[in-house]
């Protein structure tokens, strides 16, 4: 894999622009060292809390591209405006690769996703679609380059801990299991704080369960917990210690596990939270 740097918006390289983290990382292993790929919000950042800037929109300004996930952030469609007037290339990973929407993520007051779930990136298959989509888009603005976006793409996704060995280890952890409770009459789900695994678990025919929203503030409770797990604790998977914190008051004596969908490296972080996630299923119902 490339070692990827923020490289000086002035080293003379063509610029592409990204809006999160992980496709940055994605068109960066794609693209190669000869484009320099930058990304609107750094890993760990969330994408719920980005507050537009006049510096970021000039940086879009003078982009060859910019790559947006397309699920419905108001944002990303204010800076398609900002590109188009520019004469800057927008390209929709979300629906130019064919993902599929999930419904099932999270909506709140703040920052509702017009009912589709943002989070496409937690899917090693919707990973795999995306890459694709900037193989053959590279190709377009650039084609004297066909072959080594070719390559970068094969590195992508044919490497060693590539999207094909993420989608062989959630066959193996997860989609395995849930077709094995199936025959049974069973189901699968997992609990979690804020819904960010929708892809991922509906690729593997798991039901997610998200409690954020569903406490009742008076009691400090999970309404309807002792429906989970047969009223035993169960594990609830959290993104960050703020949530963490918030899950273990709604239910107490439930145990929280760390899996961050915002971590950098992202194909080495989907790997272990793969392997995290596996270890944390309970039966249940939809």
């Amino acid at each position: 894999m490339i070692i990827l740097t923020d490289s000086s918006e002035s080293d003379g390289r063509p610029m592409i622009y990204t809006s999160m983290n992980w496709q940055k990382e994605m068109v960066q292993e794609i693209v190669g060292e000869d484009y320099a790929v930058h990304s609107l919000i750094g890993a760990g950042k969330d994408p719920h809390t980005y507050t537009e800037t006049p510096k970021d929109a000039a940086r879009i300004e003078r982009a060859v591209a910019y790559f947006y996930i397309g699920a419905g952030m108001a944002w990303e469609d204010r800076y398609v405006n900002v590109a188009a007037d520019n004469g800057v290339r927008s390209l929709d990973l979300f629906h130019g690769a064919g993902i599929e929407p999930y419904t099932g993520g999270c909506a709140h007051e703040d920052h509702d996703h017009g009912a589709v779930d943002l989070h496409v990136w937690t899917s090693p298959w919707n990973l795999t679609a995306m890459a694709g989509y900037v193989r053959d888009e590279m190709k377009r603005i650039d084609p004297s380059r066909a072959d080594d976006f070719d390559a970068g793409y094969d590195r992508y996704v044919y490497g060693e801990g590539g999207t094909k060995a993420l989608e062989l280890l959630a066959t193996e952890k997860l989609k395995a299991l849930a077709d094995e409770k199936a025959v049974e009459g069973e189901e699968l789900m997992l609990v979690v704080w804020h819904g960010s695994w929708g892809y991922l678990l509906r690729d593997c025919g798991i039901d997610q369960h998200s409690i954020e929203g569903l406490t009742d503030p008076a009691f400090g409770r999970v309404i309807g917990l002792e429906e989970l797990n047969h009223g035993e604790p169960f594990r609830i998977f959290v993104g960050t210690e703020a949530e963490r914190s918030n899950a273990s008051k709604a239910a107490p004596g439930c145990e929280t596990v760390l899996v961050n969908p915002l971590s950098g490296n992202w194909l080495d972080a989907l790997g272990d939270a793969i392997g995290k996630i596996s270890e944390g299923l309970i039966e249940g119902e939809h």
